[in-house]
């Protein structure tokens, strides 16, 4: 192991994003510093009880398989004494379903009047996520400059992977606005179910989450993420294959897409495609 890296310097420096998890473990295992010595079966039961009572199992298998990698390397250098210890952190993944605009909400959702700056804001990241399908952190950054000869082009910034597509119609508007300042997630999300509430998207909604259906009203599932969903169902509708929608949304592959980002059944649509970029 390079410089005779702690544990905790070790997991950090191969999961820079993850570093959250460390403190996690410390709580879970009632410690000061989590050492090579306290990955064993017992400490690791703990963590992933703790874990469980954290967050979902979906999130609790992706967070286990990043923790299971290092840890693998960990025992190819003989600094786990047991390689069985991270049979406990196996998790069963629950089946989610996910909630999107239809074309007539996104609509109503367009020709609201924002009442404050951050209302503007949000709007615009919201409207550049439902005409490009793509991510918050690329409409963020998303301009004009990435407009030629009719075309969308961008590169992920999460996926590095380039994106090209018919440049939507109403999209270039929102392109030539700027959003006053960048603001937190949490902030998005909240102002853009205020604005659902307010469009009346009250209809009850039941979705399966962890392993149980739980109803609410409809707003109250639509956060920044639901303006990539309404993109790729749009698309979906008009029976574009989802291989297709998966470059168009930037995926490294097509069952990310068909799983997670089309709220319907795409068996029997028809298939015009240029409607939805010219609508």
């Amino acid at each position: 192991m390079e410089n005779n890296l702690s544990f905790e310097d070790f997991f950090k420096s191969r999961n820079p994003l993850h570093t959250f998890l460390i403190s996690r473990m410390r709580c879970a295992m009632e410690v000061e510093e989590v050492t090579y010595n306290d990955i064993n079966t017992v400490n690791l039961r703990k963590f992933k009880e703790y874990m469980e009572g954290e967050v979902s199992n979906n999130s609790l298998k992706t967070y286990f398989a990043i923790l299971k990698a290092s840890l693998n390397e960990l025992i190819y250098e003989g600094l786990v004494s047991n390689p069985h210890c991270i049979d406990v952190l196996k998790v069963k993944c629950t089946p989610s379903q996910h909630c999107c605009m239809t074309e007539d909400e996104l609509m109503k959702f367009e020709q609201y009047v924002p009442r404050t700056d951050t209302e503007r804001d949000v709007k615009i990241l919201f409207m550049r996520g439902a005409l490009s399908g793509a991510r918050s952190c690329d409409c963020a950054v998303m301009s004009t400059d990435n407009v030629s000869d009719g075309l969308l082009t961008y590169v992920s910034k999460k996926t590095k992977i380039g994106v090209m597509q018919p440049v939507h119609n109403r999209l270039v508007k929102y392109l030539t606005m700027k959003p006053t300042k960048e603001h937190k997630r949490a902030v998005v999300n909240r102002v853009i179910q205020d604005i659902c509430k307010r469009l009346g998207f009250n209809e009850p909604v039941t979705l399966s989450r962890n392993g149980k259906m739980v109803t609410k009203p409809k707003y109250e599932w639509i956060t920044m993420h639901a303006s990539r969903r309404s993109y790729a169902t749009s698309l979906a509708v008009r029976g574009v294959p989802v291989e297709t929608i998966a470059k168009l949304c930037g995926h490294s592959n097509s069952t990310t897409t068909s799983k997670h980002y089309i709220c319907i059944d795409t068996k029997d649509i028809g298939d015009a495609a240029m409607d939805f970029f010219n609508s």
